[in-house]
């Protein structure tokens, strides 16, 4: 999507499920690895912008406003100094002393390199999901303000930016004219007013939603991470999971099910004894998911929901299960993340320390990996360096954008 470039100080431009309960259940000490961050690929991260979003404008304000905004408080320092110099010497019979002169002319050399720092310090930035406005000089001031939540767009001009053909951008986010956001003194604000109008348009109408699905050790959450610095939210169903664990009703029926030994000395549920149970009867298996699944839906359903009023590029669920339990049909598209077998061997053996066996009977009791690649929207293949699979997750994720 292209736009109009505002002119002078500012241009357009383009920047360039649900867990499986047995994973779940599995102790802490046994951690899958994460790559350190030196093995990301290096790149340059602007704070004011959310990662993955395209910036469509990104400037200040016009220089006119230098001099516009504090010409009241210059003017009324020259008057001062006017009529200073022309009533003193009726009233006294002197002449003004060459220190009042110097302390006006002080003010409004003050005045005018403050208004040059005021210039300097705001900022305004338009991409392809939200608009923003960076004010302060001693404390910052951030308003991020989503397109989705733009009810009206105005453009305001006082007396004096009609003469300098300047104007103030203002955004509403409400019906009843609340004004959220302005862009104070901007060069071509008719210009600025279409091309947020025109985001507004191309932006999608709906959030992205991924299934990230794949074999053990295959790095989904190395493509997770790879989302998450493109503005995808990223939902653990593992680790939500693990903290359903924890709830009171559900420790509880815990407990009635299979005795005080399900409960540390610390209060907390031995996820390693559950597992025992849960691994070794499909009956206990089910009666588990049956309690936890929902509580995890719940809550993804509720961050895939802040997640979309906060304007995320899209939202990524990475769950063992998500085929399994139905997951997938929540979901927009699904990827796969797919590796050779003795590659996933070799990272499940340095970083969880199991076995072949291990890793063939886990894998045994979820959707065999071809059912999994053919049920899949995307497939993406780690088994070169972050930095190609780096690569391969752009190009993915720009193929599902377009459809």
């Amino acid at each position: 999507m292209r736009h109009r470039g505002i002119e002078s100080q500012s241009s357009f431009h383009t920047v360039p499920p649900l867990a499986s309960m047995p994973n779940a259940l599995m102790p802490s000490s046994q951690p899958t690895p994460m790559p350190s961050p030196s093995d990301h690929p290096r790149q340059r991260r602007d704070p004011l912008i959310p990662p993955g979003e395209r910036v469509l404008y990104d400037g200040s304000p016009s220089l006119l406003a230098i001099v516009l905004e504090p010409m009241g408080t210059m003017l009324a320092l020259l008057a001062m100094l006017a009529v200073t110099a022309w009533l003193l010497p009726m009233w006294t019979g002197r002449v003004a002393p060459a220190w009042l002169s110097l302390t006006i002319a002080a003010l409004f050399l003050a005045r005018a390199i403050w208004s040059c720092v005021l210039w300097a310090c705001r900022r305004y930035v338009l991409t392809d999901r939200r608009v923003l406005a960076s004010v302060g000089v001693i404390r910052r001031l951030t308003v991020d303000v989503p397109l989705k939540n733009i009810q009206h767009l105005r453009v305001i001009k006082s007396r004096r930016e009609r003469l300098t053909g300047i104007g103030t951008l203002a955004i509403d986010t409400s019906g009843g004219g609340e004004t959220e956001l302005y862009w104070f003194m901007i060069d071509r604000p008719e210009a600025a007013l279409a091309a947020v109008r025109s985001a507004m348009q191309g932006e999608p109408a709906t959030m992205l939603v991924l299934g990230l699905i794949g074999g053990i050790g295959a790095g989904k959450s190395a493509v997770a991470a790879a989302l998450a610095r493109r503005g995808y939210e990223v939902i653990d169903s593992d680790k939500e999971a693990k903290a359903a664990l924890d709830l009171p009703h559900v420790r509880e029926q815990l407990v009635a099910w299979w005795g005080e030994a399900m409960v540390s000395s610390e209060g907390r549920v031995d996820r390693a004894k559950v597992a025992s149970i849960v691994f070794s009867d499909t009956t206990q298996r089910r009666r588990l998911e049956e309690l936890v699944h929902p509580i995890v839906k719940a809550t993804r359903a509720a961050m895939v929901a802040r997640a979309r009023e906060r304007g995320c590029r899209g939202v990524v669920v990475d769950a063992p299960l998500l085929l399994e339990a139905g997951v997938d049909k929540e979901c927009d598209a699904v990827v796969f993340v797919d590796a050779p077998f003795e590659q996933r061997l070799e990272r499940v053996k340095s970083g969880r320390g199991w076995t072949e066996e291990e890793l063939r009977r886990r894998e045994s009791a979820q959707t065999p990996l071809e059912d999994k690649r053919r049920r899949a929207d995307e497939t993406i293949v780690n088994d070169a360096d972050l930095a190609t699979l780096d690569a391969r997750v752009e190009a993915a994720i720009a193929r599902l954008e377009r459809r």
